[in-house]
């Protein structure tokens, strides 16, 4: 298990849109929570505390 510690997970600054993300998605504006999820598991992570 590889975990990352997300304070902002639970903020505004990461919005849960419930929309579709793409495996290829890089950072940039108007990141939401799905887009972070999507980009960290691509890093090799797969949980968050």
């Amino acid at each position: 298990m590889i975990g990352d510690t997300w304070l902002a997970g639970s903020t505004w600054r990461l919005p849960f849109r419930n929309a579709e993300t793409s495996d290829n998605y890089e950072p940039g504006p108007g990141m939401g929570f799905e887009d972070a999820v999507m980009y960290r598991e691509k890093q090799g992570f797969n949980s968050v505390s």
